[in-house]
């Protein structure tokens, strides 16, 4: 049976939109963590429902999502529809014109409503540094409480 959610390609799908959306240079933990707070909007008070519907466990999902992001980056890095930076500090990542245009021809009612979602969280960060958006998701997380 072919997995589809929680994969590699699943993912990368959101990390296009997201770097679309964000319209800037990201790291990987920044498009982890934007990624993860779209898809649980709710639990951070940014939506009246979470993207992916509830789950109890959601914030457990927070660490492996960063190896899923990681995964899902070098292989868009390697289909030049993302293009990775270096920096001082490391890498940060780009989406490329070729990446734009799978964007733009993703048509579904979850692309529409990711799109959304992903433009209310960035509202929601803007102005905030890396660390403080990290902050907001593990204090959520050991706390167990949505806003």
């Amino acid at each position: 049976m072919t997995k589809l959610f929680n994969t590699p390609f699943e993912t990368s799908l959101r990390v296009l939109l997201t770097l679309r959306v964000f319209g800037e240079n990201m790291t990987l933990d920044k498009i982890a963590a934007v990624d993860f707070m779209t898809i649980y909007a709710l639990n951070f008070g940014i939506s009246s429902y979470n993207l992916n519907g509830n789950n109890g466990f959601s914030f457990s999902e927070a660490a492996s999502k960063r190896a899923l992001v990681g995964k899902a980056i070098k292989q868009l890095v390697l289909d030049r529809l993302v293009s990775a930076v270096e920096n001082r500090s490391g890498f940060t990542y780009e989406i490329t014109a070729q990446g734009a245009l799978i964007c733009d021809e993703l048509a579904s009612d979850y692309t529409d409503e990711y799109i959304a979602m992903s433009q209310a969280v960035y509202k929601h960060l803007e102005g905030k540094s890396e660390v403080a958006i990290l902050a907001e998701i593990n204090k959520r997380a050991i706390s167990g409480k949505e806003e």
